[in-house]
């Protein structure tokens, strides 16, 4: 997935192909077919994997700010969803 976002980073969406994914990732399009039947269901377990981070990150930071005030909630909220962003 890392080889994934590499790939889409420098060449962009419209030259991401699964052969420069596995030549990024330094394995053969064949090994990365027993994990991914093609390009789209690669980008979407991508997907998953990034919305799954942040969702744990602000449910954390929610659970964690538990009863403060609204403005506390808002910046902890906030600052949870950019860091999800980033893992």
């Amino acid at each position: 997935m890392q080889a994934t976002i590499q790939v889409l980073l420098k060449d962009g969406k419209m030259k991401l192909t699964t052969t420069r994914i596995a030549e990024r990732a330094g394995v053969s399009v064949g090994t990365l077919y027993q994990y991914f039947p093609n390009k789209s269901s690669l980008i979407q377990a991508l997907l998953k994997k990034h919305l799954d981070g942040v969702a744990l990150a602000m449910e954390t930071a929610c659970e964690a700010n538990h009863g403060a005030s609204l403005a506390k909630m808002a910046v902890a909220i906030t600052s949870a969803f950019y860091a999800g962003q980033v893992s």
